[in-house]
């Protein structure tokens, strides 16, 4: 995000707060731009750490499904994993999906 952007931000934020509380403006805080942009990193940070987490969750759900399932087995789910979009919520909602699939489907066996 970029300062002047979050200049932005905090000026409407403020703006609102004041148009809101008008008898209270004078005791409301401020927020600073600087405030804005150290919660968009925390923000991003959080994101990429969740979509970390999801990457490696896909990743154990494909290691567990190659321990149990063929190389040709497992080369046709890799082909059917790439038509779909390359992103970390994908790609755990696809291994995830189909390691219950195999569990439940051994399970009946």
């Amino acid at each position: 995000m970029k300062s002047e952007s979050a200049r932005r931000i905090a000026a409407r934020r403020n703006r609102r707060a004041r148009d809101a509380m008008p008898l209270f403006a004078d005791q409301l805080g401020q927020i600073s731009a600087d405030e804005i942009l150290e919660a968009y990193a925390a923000h991003e940070r959080r994101f990429q750490q969740k979509l970390a987490e999801l990457q490696a969750q896909g990743d154990s759900c494909r290691a567990k499904i190659a321990e149990r399932v063929s190389a040709a087995e497992l080369a046709c789910l890799d082909s059917r994993r790439l038509n779909l979009p390359q992103s970390a919520e994908h790609h755990a909602d696809f291994w995830r999906s189909r390691f219950l699939e195999l569990v439940n489907q051994t399970e009946r066996s």
